[in-house]
């Protein structure tokens, strides 16, 4: 199906833009709030070349649909954010972990507000993916650990929101009417911003190639995630698949960042969380 195959591009951009971007927090080359601007320039630019093709109808819009926009514009920002400075404090291996703490509170929402019912079996798989958090260790102080976790839940936390409002504004005013406009706006207001507390854009951090990937990683994790809501994937079922990352990201951090500290408790809590997908997924 076209969800799946959307689904699992979503999961090669996210995946990708992860590791790429706790190389840059290490680096400490760039300002958290310029390196989440960048990201929401790559998810930005396409959207902006295909708009004047796109059938945009301001028309669909209701005071409830521009209310669910406004909070889609606050989201994303926050969401932003927050996965920069996580990823400042904790490892990709660590954070994905954390992150994952999603796919509890997107089953609770989806079934609270779209009536997508949770089975046993994704109970029994959301207890997995909770044990998993809370083994997960990483070498470093526990008080900086203790900030990056704070950051990756509010980012945890955000993005669950941000889905099921994504798949309500996609019923209401379809996909290729509030896409634009809620992607454009954020950006204007993450870019004015940024040259309002005049932060630093050397040009020697900027135009490389990593930033370059690491801003077509994130459009393609963003919009590959939202064209699958689009083409009917459950907001339950597509963030599972999405959690999937976790184990991808533990093994490719020991690989490709030397992410090796706590490696068997990481390993652990990659196999539970997996292991908690599993469940889920095909229970």
């Amino acid at each position: 199906m076209t969800w799946t195959i959307l689904l699992l591009l979503h999961l090669v951009g996210l995946v990708g833009y992860s590791l790429l971007l706790r190389k840059q927090a290490v680096a400490r080359q760039l300002h958290p709030w310029v390196l989440a601007t960048l990201l929401q320039t790559g998810i930005m630019l396409p959207m902006i070349i295909a708009a004047p093709f796109l059938p945009i109808d301001i028309s669909r819009f209701t005071f409830g649909s521009i209310a669910l926009s406004c909070a889609a514009v606050a989201l994303s920002v926050i969401i932003l954010f927050s996965i920069t400075k996580a990823l400042h404090y904790l490892e990709a291996s660590t954070y994905s972990v954390v992150y994952n703490l999603r796919i509890v509170i997107a089953t609770v929402l989806a079934a609270l507000l779209l009536s997508e019912v949770p089975s046993v079996w994704q109970i029994a798989g959301g207890a997995l993916v909770l044990a998993a958090i809370v083994i997960i260790r990483q070498r470093g102080s526990s008080a900086v650990a203790k900030q990056g976790i704070i950051w990756a839940v509010l980012a945890a936390v955000s993005i669950s929101i941000m889905n099921v409002i994504e798949k309500q504004l996609i019923h209401d005013v379809g996909v290729f009417t509030g896409a634009p406009i809620i992607t454009v706006t954020v950006g204007i207001v993450m870019w004015a911003v940024l040259l309002a507390r005049r932060y630093e854009l050397p040009r020697k951090y900027i135009f490389t190639k990593q930033i370059i990937g690491l801003m077509a990683l994130r459009s393609l994790s963003n919009w590959a995630f939202i064209f699958a809501l689009a083409a009917g994937a459950l907001v339950s079922v597509a963030t599972f698949v999405s959690a999937i990352s976790v184990v991808l990201i533990v093994a490719f951090g020991a690989l490709l960042l030397g992410e090796r500290d706590y490696l068997r408790r990481k390993i652990l809590a990659a196999t539970l969380a997996g292991l908690g997908l599993a469940t889920i997924i095909f229970g």
